[in-house]
């Protein structure tokens, strides 16, 4: 079977990561045959420290060179190239957030449909094995309530988006694939702000979802460690905790599943659907259902952290710690 010849854009942060999943997970799949940063400078850097070949410019990338799309730049950058490569038959991955706006959203959405192209946006979450397993235990059980925790050391170079999009939306992919919850169906938002750091580095809301879930959600960027955590109750009284970085599940304490590659999951799904012709789970139109959540809640979080500033308070809102 014929190898797809894949692009990079955006070969820093979460673009090396794809590199390096791709060569050890997918290797047999896709052969990556070239990446472009923002400048033909550093993409020739990036190009000899992870001996590929590199673009010079977008014109440069076309069907006949490659023919599968991983699009891990900036927020900003992300509907200009899928826009492009879209529009010539390429297969994208692009990374979560999908792009700036639902406009921008939505003609990328319309551009794939009319081409017949897949597009898949990054919310690899959906492909933890502990997300999955997660979703056949609850089977026709109901969500009652997810709290989270997300902290992380820091996001690269993408600062153009805060961090709602840039790292609470993780937690509200799972809450969309485990519930179907949408951004109209939250009641009773609440925002915790913090005036003493930014917008790009803490987030705390809570709010009622489907079937009046409890969600309570809190993003941070933190000095010395990452924990991506969860707990999740269903309407029987079981208690599910999610460790998302050891990729492990526990049902009342005792241990469903542990360890896996939500990457590489998330890489083979792509590799399936653009060789099948299935939709892709975090498809377009799925995700942008995701991005209205994340667009609700940041948009009250920059209100609230605008008033906050004002009144020179700390927080707008008492939330409970997590």
């Amino acid at each position: 079977m014929e190898k797809y010849k894949a692009a990079i854009f955006g070969c820093k942060n979460m673009g090396a990561k794809h590199l390096k999943v791709l060569r050890e997970f997918a290797a047999a799949d896709v052969e990556v045959v070239g990446i472009m940063n923002s400048t033909p400078q550093s993409s020739a850097v990036a190009a000899e420290i992870f001996k590929t070949g590199y673009f010079k410019q977008l014109e440069d990338v076309n069907p006949a060179r490659v023919n599968l799309a991983i699009i891990a730049t900036p927020a900003s950058y992300h509907a200009h190239y899928a826009a492009y490569l879209l529009g010539r038959g390429i297969p994208c991955l692009v990374e979560k957030p999908f792009a700036l706006n639902e406009n921008e959203c939505m003609e990328l959405i319309l551009l794939s449909e009319k081409n017949k192209t897949p597009l898949m946006i990054g919310y690899q979450e959906v492909f933890n094995p502990a997300v999955v397993a997660l979703k056949k235990e609850l089977k026709n059980q109901v969500v009652t309530s997810y709290h989270a925790v997300r902290e992380t050391l820091s996001f690269g170079s993408n600062t153009d988006t805060t961090i709602v999009p840039n790292l609470m939306s993780h937690d509200l992919s799972v809450l969309h694939y485990l519930t179907g919850i949408k951004a109209d169906e939250m009641k009773g938002l609440q925002i915790g702000v913090d005036i003493q750091r930014n917008l790009q580095s803490y987030a705390h809301v809570s709010f009622q979802g489907s079937n009046n879930a409890d969600v309570d959600l809190l993003a941070q960027v933190s000095k010395d460690k990452v924990v991506r955590r969860a707990e999740i109750c269903d309407d029987i009284g079981n208690l599910y905790q999610l460790d998302y970085v050891a990729c492990e599940l526990r049902k009342n304490g005792s241990l469903i599943i542990s360890g896996g590659n939500p990457l590489a999951n998330e890489h083979r799904h792509f590799i399936h659907c653009c060789r099948s012709g299935e939709i892709p789970l975090n498809n377009g139109r799925c995700t942008l259902e995701v991005e209205r959540l994340s667009a609700a809640i940041d948009d009250s979080f920059k209100k609230n952290y605008s008033l906050a500033l004002a009144k020179n308070a700390h927080t707008s809102a008492q939330l409970k710690k997590y």
